[in-house]
């Protein structure tokens, strides 16, 4: 909390912390039925949840992860790589180009739904 607090006090002119990705990033999705199919198959690596979890990302933040569903499953087998790899959190190059002084939140909300034992 503390250095959550300190990052917001840090991102002042800019308008702070978003309250709403960060509540994304520590509760999860809520979305339980996908709105497209899932990129990897009924059988895939990715599970339903997962996908609609990126979707409901992709729904809720359009600024901080434009089109990224799309993305998603344009690139998918770069996600398929970073979901298998031994340490995702330190995979490069991301599969997706994330700038700016939020990028560590957004690349955790990614891996909260990718690969939720790396974030602990």
């Amino acid at each position: 909390m503390l250095t959550l607090k300190i990052l917001d006090e840090n991102l002042e002119k800019q308008g702070g912390v978003p309250i709403q990705e960060l509540r994304f990033m520590m509760a999860g999705s809520t979305k339980v039925q996908a709105t497209n199919p899932n990129p990897t198959g009924a059988n895939g690596w990715l599970s339903e949840k997962a996908w609609c979890a990126i979707e409901e990302m992709s729904e809720l933040f359009p600024t901080s992860f434009p089109a990224f569903d799309k993305n998603f499953a344009r690139d998918i087998k770069q996600w398929e790589k970073f979901y298998d790899s031994q340490n995702p959190q330190s995979f490069e190059p991301w599969p997706c180009k994330l700038t700016g002084d939020l990028e560590l939140i957004r690349k955790t909300m990614i891996m909260r739904i990718l690969r939720p034992d790396k974030v602990t």
